[in-house]
């Protein structure tokens, strides 16, 4: 399921011919990133783990369709309890939303 969203994701930014190339190159990686992050996780399959993915997911999802909040707002409350014990998901997290807020994503 994050998967799926993920690729939503980099659908969605290679559609945006607006967007600069040197920003889609980070947005990439850091999806890229965050994509191996995540399949770390899951490979330990902790209760915490799958109550990430799952929040994760959902986050994600919402970034890939419009709505009243921004992406960047869905993604902070997803990790927000997450940040002491997965502190690299943190940082990829928050550069992530951090890069789409600041392109109006």
């Amino acid at each position: 399921m994050i998967d799926q969203t993920i690729r939503q994701i980099e659908e969605r930014l290679r559609g945006l011919s607006a967007l600069p190339e040197d920003r889609k190159v980070e947005l990439f990686a850091l999806l890229k990133n965050l994509r191996e992050e995540i399949a770390a996780m899951e490979h330990s399959r902790t209760a915490e783990t799958h109550a990430l993915a799952t929040s994760l997911a959902s986050s994600l999802a919402a970034t890939a369709r419009p709505g009243p909040a921004s992406s960047a707002d869905h993604l902070r409350a997803s990790v927000h309890g997450f940040e002491d014990s997965h502190p690299r998901l943190v940082q990829l997290v928050n550069s992530l939303s951090t890069l789409l807020a600041s392109l109006g994503l």
